[in-house]
């Protein structure tokens, strides 16, 4: 479920914002695949359960969940949609699926869902409902062009995920003037150039001595007679001259014929064309004084309401017409990215461009010959002439002044005409009730048009899929034709007409509230749009109006419930989109400003008018980090800039560093199975289930209660009486054969070598066919399986029946006395294995699926039987039979167990993993007024995640601290060698005490405690104890930490005194180049050996935050030390026994000879450092940037110095909207992506962002630098402290119009049906 990006080849799970169940390899996809659930095999049906009250995703196979091990598969932090989720899938080629929705009328779900969930099916019907009645407001356009079709269903949908046109929000857009041209598609012949007038084709030109009528004429008769000479085949006599006059004559008669037709045609198109401006110049000349009475006759008064509603309609198709941007090509979806690139200010031109043109004063004939035309004549301007009474004796005609100066915007392109209808539309819409309906249903047309918000359903498509007639499945069918598509431009005209003053003040309260509130409802749809450019000008419009008409929010949310969901989730959708443009903070886009003034006028309504606010709880994908601590409590650290969220800042914060040792776990680790991959190449195992056969497997000798209850010991004894018969029979078979031999030989010698020949033996490969699965068994650890005896061949049967008939009784020697006695003994049946069918899937010492209900057919008992569980027992091994029950045909090798894949991970090896605790200084006294408590951040870098966790601090002076959630970092994947499981566990709790310091010189001092927790689902292999987990924590603070003394009550917020930070950075022992030497206070490293070029890692890695720290330059040559950051090389879920070979620089990073460095590229940047010098570091994680600072002597003068950005577009969390990442203090650095990651799409955004972890580089003997104490840290702003302070930034002002506030009703006079009339 979800939604991805499939256009850049991403499937479902691949992104932050989708979940998926691979039941082929048996993952689970969330951006990491983590293995989960059964296998599939060709015929199941996999169910999926999607609660979006209690936020969990289940998946079932053939209606079963947890009891065969599928169930919950996301919960919690790891299901965490931005906004609403879709029913999705991802295949290969030439696979099939059949997707069942449910609902009434579709095919019915094969195994129902739970009580209290639906079928997606039936949301479409309540969808079409509510499009539906979405349409009864247009309905009084009635145009036939735009109904929708009768056969297919069309319903709205929420694709305000989508990110189609995001380049007009690049970041040069919002310094540099652009032309936003390249980006619309607007060179597209047939989208630009004038419908009258076609473009000059290279060689064309006017003959001087010509006229163009002549021109014209010469033209056209030389297309006619090229025509009729190649209809002419008879080539036999020479033309005389009667028949070229002829053939002139007729060429000329047909000449004529053309241009009467044609002339016709032009005729009737200047009647239409004379019409319309006939109505446009009495618009014009009437002004202010303009009314639909105009156009009515007084015959029609006894139908006046269809007359006006009629003239209406017709009034509005000669506007759009004249006035629309449709013959240059700026309608439709390139329409509303003009607007929308207007509204940036960029560039963007409604005129013909240079390519299709054509030179003024001149129109092509015949597509070849331009001939120029005549100039624009003001036809009616002078001859238009109002109604008696509608103009004053000593008024002056406006047709005379007004009108006139309209003419040339008339017969241009650009649409200006739209500017001298204003007066005389508002004043229509004032005096006629209906024409206001009509311009009001053309905007909201207009704007669902263009949001392609609308699904057509494909119910009637053919489910073939290699049929060649089947369309494409990217070619979704346009709702409008290039001949009828909308206008932005005047939409947004229009909208601004029925909002000006000049209406607002003619028209009653109850009116005004109407109008807005249709206007408002259909400016939302747009919202819905999958074009951001549109969705921002459609908040921005929708903002404008709800600012006028508050009541018009509850209006909407109660007629639209699409559109109810998406105010739901607004603070949602603004959190997400400003922590995605944090890359150029303190700028954001248009777009981001457009949703923060949406926001802002919900607030305000919400301020204004009673009623339940439609705000939902905030949520945010799983790649944007969840809020900190409460915004609301106060703090003592002296910057109200901190306190606010305004700025990065460590002065709030107190930062302990260390590491936690998670011990070796005490069992015997299980064997490495190969079964992953098998799996991952797609030839794992099958699921073992209901009706599978079974023998009995390694284990079942191991059991407590271990009985023949499968039949074996019958077997055996059956088995060996039939090997018994074999060789009693064999041995038959060789007297036999040396008797034919005597026979027919006599007294002849016979050959040794022809005695021992194999061709001699009847059937060889049947005596080894059952040893040669018996060794297989037993090469692939498995006890000896039964196997079947070879059934007697054909051959054979009939060899015997012939020699009763042909063979004498006796033969001459007295050999032959016994043979007939022998033939006639019955044979022994071939034993039946002893295998059992499976009847159910059971659990096992509390763990689903780890046993299974067997019944036996040899002895029809059952018993339940461990199939993985117990550590990874197996008393039973899945096998396929023949139709006899008596060989043996594939035996499957078991599936990895729990505790073989937490082992391939690492799990149960010692590990030590850096963490980062940061304690708020906003620390209260608890309950009872005894020990201090306050809320913090525990960072692990190693797993790119974030904790919050609760600190209570003892007056002895113990520390506990409780992990209580996860803020950041993936939930389900990657916690193997911590948990012995994928998801992370909450709940996990440290007591710590200070210790003993002997190093008097030290400016810190340690604490030290220890967790220890039960893993629920791995028991020991050896007794099937469950496994036990011990870990270590050690902290280290600044000395004299103490608690400041005063008197502790509750609601009194205390700080934290630390005389001085403890060091935070320095190098980590058991990470750097083999040839390096660290110091014992591990702040310097010194390279020993030339072996390539080493790094050492830092202590801590940072994932979240702003950092500073800087590294002095002891000895050093030109080129030979890099400073930078890097990922580490083994990943969480590495499981590496040995530790990579760092002889190589990695990341990103700055070489002292004057350059930076990445993936061995090499640019200019910065300065040239020598020994002595200081760089200083600044690793933006938020933004994504790395800069660096110079402090050193340089010709002879001490100098500091801002380096600038080195690299950008770094963030480990990736960047969850396309088009960011870059800009803002980082414009025109190189990309991080370009270099050094290997994500294929980091507008996706990280699930489990990788840390970047402080490196240095040394190259030479002798090189040797020094970390310095000098160091800040700071965990950044999130996303809704910035969307908090924008709304309270909001509030203030609204403030200050208070006492002005306008008194407006608190719920309309309408019902959400009731037309505006």
């Amino acid at each position: 479920v979800g939604h991805c990006q499939a256009d850049r080849g991403d499937g479902v799970g691949d992104g932050p914002s989708s979940w998926a169940f691979d039941g082929w390899r048996r993952y689970r996809w969330h951006s990491t695949p983590t293995e989960w659930g059964c296998r599939w095999a060709e015929g199941d049906v996999v169910g999926c359960l999607v609660d979006m009250d209690s936020m969990t995703i289940s998946f079932t196979l053939n209606g079963k969940g947890e009891e065969i091990g599928m169930g919950l598969a996301y919960s919690g932090e790891g299901f965490r949609p931005c906004s609403g989720v879709y029913a999705c899938v991802s295949f290969n080629r030439k696979e099939k699926i059949r997707l069942v929705l449910g609902g009434e009328g579709t095919e019915p779900f094969k195994f129902p869902p739970p009580e209290g969930y639906r079928g997606v099916g039936e949301a479409i019907h309540d969808a079409v409902k509510e499009m539906d009645s979405i349409m009864e407001n247009e309905n009084i356009l009635d145009d036939s062009i735009l109904t929708r079709d009768s056969s297919g269903k069309r319903y709205m949908c929420d694709f305000s995920d989508g990110e189609h046109g995001h380049e007009l929000f690049a970041w040069q857009h919002r310094y540099y003037g652009a032309d936003a041209s390249v980006h619309l598609g607007a060179s597209r012949a047939g989208l630009r150039g004038g419908s009258s007038m076609k473009s000059l084709k290279s060689g064309g030109s006017v003959s001087n001595n010509d006229s163009p009528v002549s021109a014209d004429i010469a033209s056209r008769l030389a297309k006619v007679l090229s025509d009729s000479k190649s209809a002419d085949t008879d080539d036999d006599e020479s033309n005389t001259l009667e028949s070229n006059v002829e053939i002139l004559k007729a060429s000329y008669g047909d000449l004529l014929s053309s241009v009467e037709d044609e002339f016709k045609e032009v005729c009737t198109s200047l009647c239409v064309l004379y019409a319309q401006k006939l109505v446009m110049h009495t618009m014009v000349s009437s002004s202010e004084t303009f009314s639909l009475n105009y156009f009515l006759t007084e015959a029609s008064d006894t139908t006046s309401e269809n007359a006006e509603e009629e003239v209406s309609r017709t009034l509005w198709k000669v506007i759009e017409q004249c006035t629309s941007l449709r013959s240059s090509g700026w309608v439709g979806e390139a329409g509303a990215m003009a607007v929308a690139a207007e509204a940036l200010g960029l560039g963007i031109s409604t005129f013909d461009n240079a390519s299709t043109s054509t030179a003024p004063g001149l129109i092509q004939v015949n597509d070849q010959t331009p001939i120029p035309c005549g100039g624009t004549v003001q036809f009616l301007s002078s001859a238009l002439f109002l109604p008696n009474g509608l103009v004053k004796e000593n008024s002056t005609y406006p047709s005379l002044t007004f009108a006139a100066c309209s003419e040339v915007s008339l017969g241009s392109d650009a649409g200006g005409y739209l500017s001298f209808t204003r007066s005389s539309l508002q004043n229509a819409v004032v005096t006629s009730s209906v024409f206001r309906e009509v311009l009001v249903a053309a905007v909201r047309r207009a704007v669902r048009l263009i949001a392609a918000a609308e699904f057509d359903s494909d119910e009637l498509s053919s489910e073939d899929d290699s049929s060649e007639s089947a369309s494409p499945p990217n070619d979704r069918k346009r709702l409008y034709s290039d001949e009828n598509a909308p206008d932005a431009r005047l939409t947004s005209f229009l909208t601004g007409l029925l909002l000006s003053e000049p209406v607002k003040c003619n028209l009653s309260e109850d009116e005004n509230t109407a109008l807005r509130c249709s206007l408002f409802e259909g400016w939302c749809v747009g919202l819905l749009s999958p074009s951001p450019p549109w969705r921002m000008v459609s908040a921005l419009t929708a903002a404008g109006i709800l600012s006028t008409c508050p009541v018009a929010l509850s209006s909407t949310i109660l007629h639209v419930p699409v559109l109810a969901r998406y105010f739901s989730r607004l603070e949602s959708t603004v959190a997400r989109r400003q922590w995605a443009e944090r890359a150029a903070a303190p700028i954001c886009s248009r777009y981001s400003h457009a949703l923060i003034e949406l926001l802002s006028s919900v607030k305000r309504s919400l301020r204004l008018c009673e009623g339940e606010s439609p705000l939902g709880p905030v949520r945010v994908d799983a790649s944007t980090p969840l809020p900190l601590v409460s915004n609301s409590l106060s703090s003592d650290c002296g910057s109200w800039e901190w306190n606010d969220g305004w700025i990065s800042s460590n002065a709030g914060w107190e930062v302990w560093t260390g590491f936690v040792d998670i011990m070796e776990v005490e069992w015997k680790p299980p064997s490495r199975s190969i079964v992953r991959t098998l799996m991952d190449g797609g030839e794992g195992p099958p699921l073992l289930r209901e009706g599978c056969t079974v023998v009995r497997g390694n284990d079942w000798d191991n059991r407590d209660d271990a009985d023949n209850e499968d039949g074996k010991d019958e077997y055996d004894e059956e088995k060996s009486a039939k090997e018994e018969e074999k060789r009693a029979a064999d041995e038959e078979k060789k007297k036999q054969k040396d008797s034919k031999r005597r026979l027919s030989e006599g007294d002849k010698e016979i050959d040794p070598a022809e005695e021992d020949d194999p061709a001699n033996d009847e059937d060889p490969a049947n005596d080894n066919d059952s040893a040669c699965e018996v060794d297989q068994a037993k090469e692939e650890g498995s006890p000896e399986l039964p196997h079947e005896e070879p059934d007697e061949p054909p051959s054979a049967t009939a060899e015997s029946s012939g020699n009763e008939a042909d063979e004498p009784n006796e033969n001459e020697d007295g050999d032959l006395c016994d043979l007939e006695s022998t033939k006639k003994k019955k044979k022994l049946a071939t034993p039946k294995l002893p295998t059992g069918t499976v009847l159910s899937i059971e659990p096992w010492g509390g763990i689903p699926a780890m046993a299974r209900r067997v019944r036996w057919h040899r002895t029809g008992k059952e018993g339940v039987y461990r199939y993985g569980g117990n550590g990874g027992r197996f008393d039973l091994v899945h096998v396929e039979t023949n139709d006899k029950n008596t060989r043996v045909k594939k035996k499957h090798p078991p599936p990895e167990s729990l505790e073989q894949c937490a082992a391939r991970y690492g799990f149960g090896k010692r590990r030590k993993c850096n963490v980062i605790l940061r304690l708020s200084n906003r620390k209260h006294a608890n309950a009872d007024n005894t020990d201090t408590c306050c809320d913090g951040i525990m960072e692990w870098p190693d797993f790119g995640a974030g904790v919050l966790v609760e600190c209570t601090i003892y007056s002895d002076g113990a520390v506990a601290i409780k992990e209580k959630r996860l803020l950041y970092g993936s939930k389900d994947s990657g916690w193997e060698t911590r948990f012995g499981q994928p998801s992370y566990v909450p709940g996990s709790e440290f007591i710590i005490l200070p210790t003993l310091n002997e190093d008097t010189m030290s400016s810190h001092e340690e604490l030290l405690g220890d967790s220890t927790f039960l893993v629920k689902d791995l028991r020991k292999k050896e007794d099937g104890g469950r496994v036990r987990v011990t870990s270590e924590l050690h902290l280290y603070r600044g000395k004299g930490w103490k608690i400041n003394s005063g008197e502790i009550t509750d609601g009194n917020f205390l700080s934290a005194v630390s005389p001085m930070q403890s060091p935070l950075i320095c190098f980590d022992s058991e990470f750097h180049a083999s040839s390096f030497s660290l110091s014992k206070d591990k702040r310097t490293v010194t390279c020993l050996a030339a072996d390539g070029r080493g790094i050492a890692y830092g202590n801590v890695g940072f994932t979240k935050g702003v950092h500073y720290w800087e590294v002095k330059l002891e000895k050093a040559e030109i080129g030979s030390v890099y400073i930078g950051v890097a990922e580490k090389p083994e990943s969480t879920s590495g499981g590496f026994e040995t530790q990579p070979r760092l002889n190589r620089w990695l990341g990103w990073g700055f070489v002292n000879f004057r350059a930076t460095y990445s993936a061995g590229v090499e640019r200019v940047y910065g300065a040239h450092c020598h020994a002595g010098d200081t760089v200083g570091v600044l690793l933006d994680c938020d933004a994504g940037r790395i800069s660096y600072f110079f402090d050193g002597v340089k010709y002879g003068e001490h100098i500091l110095n801002d380096l600038g950005c080195a690299f950008e577009n770094v963030s480990p969390f990736g960047f969850n909207a396309d088009g960011c990442g870059n800009g803002g203090a980082g414009q025109g650095a190189p990309s991080g992506v370009d270099g050094g990651r290997n994500n294929r799409y980091p507008a996706n955004g990280a699930v489990r962002p990788k840390a970047m972890w402080p490196v240095i580089g040394l190259r030479h003997p002798g090189d040797r630098v020094t970390m310095s104490a000098k160091c800040m840290s700071s965990h950044g702003i999130d996303a809704f402290t910035v969307m908090k302070n924008s709304l309270a930034v909001d509030e203030i002002l609204c403030s200050y119009e208070r006492e002005y506030k306008p008194q407006i009703p608190v719920q309309p006079k309408l019902t959400p049906s009731t037309g505006l009339s």
